[in-house]
């Protein structure tokens, strides 16, 4: 005897909408799988759907808290539930960081009030801070990008440049 594979979407689907799943209704079940179809055209693959499923409701409840999570809500929302969301949640920055308070007998840096960090600009409507090239100069805040390549740390030339721009 063979057993089923696991079908990772529908269990998420079932999970995200409060459902019960020994409790299924062929109407239901039908909902659940009308759904699901339509996002298996966007992502193929039964375990990184399952787990879209997942970030999708999870977005979905920070923008409609009150409102029933059901399949077809989550598919009627799928494209923009995640910007939504983050628009929702992303903290705005209107000052520099919070000035830290020095220690007695230094000054706070002039350039970043103590913040450490200086705005440098936006980019694609983010955000951009570099170490303050006064009192920070020597932060390493070299990573490696998803991709493999690496970012470099910009100098305190760059950033003069990038705050004076």
């Amino acid at each position: 005897m063979t057993d089923k594979p696991r079908d990772y979407s529908f269990e998420a689907m079932v999970e995200v909408t409060g459902a019960d799943i020994s409790q299924l209704t062929s109407d239901e079940r039908g909902r659940i799988n009308r759904a699901l179809k339509e996002l298996r055209v966007l992502i193929e693959d039964d375990y990184i759907l399952a787990d879209a499923i997942h970030e999708h409701a999870k977005a979905y409840k920070i923008v409609y808290p009150e409102i029933a999570l059901t399949p077809q809500a989550l598919t009627g929302q799928w494209s923009s539930i995640q910007e939504k969301a983050g628009a929702m949640t992303k903290p705005r920055l209107t000052q520099s960081p919070s000035a830290a308070v020095p220690p007695p007998g230094r000054r706070v840096c002039e350039t970043c009030d103590g913040g450490r960090m200086v705005f440098t600009g936006t980019r694609d409507g983010h955000e951009e801070w570099a170490p303050c090239p006064d009192c920070n100069s020597g932060a390493n805040t070299d990573f490696w990008r998803a991709d493999g390549s690496r970012f470099r740390s910009p100098d305190s030339d760059q950033i003069r440049a990038r705050m004076n721009s």
